[in-house]
């Protein structure tokens, strides 16, 4: 299972702007989450020369979500 989200690190840390860079958060099961980021990864990097910047991906597990929501952190 991977869930839909979005992320506003930049705009959180107030470093969003024209310069900021795409930071995609993906949120899945355990059993799928290493290689749904590797495959994200993969189909950018083909595409990273049209982009003109490389975006950062990073990978969440349910289990680590839940942690966080617990623990109430942003």
């Amino acid at each position: 299972m991977v869930a839909p989200g979005r992320s506003q690190a930049s705009a959180t840390a107030g470093e969003d702007g024209f310069g900021s860079d795409l930071d995609i958060g993906l949120v899945a099961g355990e059993e799928v989450l290493a290689e749904t980021v590797e495959n994200i990864k993969e189909n950018l990097r083909e595409s990273l020369k049209s982009l003109g910047f490389t975006p950062s991906v990073v990978g969440l597990g349910i289990d680590d979500v839940r942690h966080l929501d617990r623990d109430r952190d942003p």
